[in-house]
């Protein structure tokens, strides 16, 4: 049995990859559409597909592979709740005070999934 978590804290103190790669399984969630993680994430994929990994392993987000195509299944609700904004928010204030481009990315995950 896994302990109860703090999701709110686990978004707040995940890296911008790992709050990306959250964003992404929203997106794959509500879509329904597959995916090959290095296709939307390029050089991050690893790190994503671990951190993917991870959460899945703790019971907050469920996923099939089939050749290479990953399907998000289910995802923990208060992630669903939270990600987009978080993500989204983290990626504006560490773009306007370091011009990291996090944004950019994100919006490549919205394209993808479109």
């Amino acid at each position: 049995m896994v302990p109860e978590l703090d999701i709110s804290k686990l978004l707040k103190q995940s890296s911008f990859s790992g709050l990306r790669a959250l964003y992404l399984c929203r997106k794959a969630y509500i879509t329904k559409k597959p995916f090959i993680i290095a296709d939307v994430l390029g050089v991050n994929a690893g790190y994503a597909h671990g951190y993917i990994g991870a959460l899945t392993s703790i019971g907050l987000i469920t996923f099939t592979q089939n050749k290479g195509m990953m399907s998000v299944v289910a995802v923990n609700d208060e992630i669903l709740a939270k990600i987009e904004e978080i993500a989204l928010s983290r990626a504006k204030e560490t773009d306007e005070k370091q011009g990291y481009g996090w944004l950019d990315t994100l919006l490549q995950v919205d394209e993808y999934f479109k």
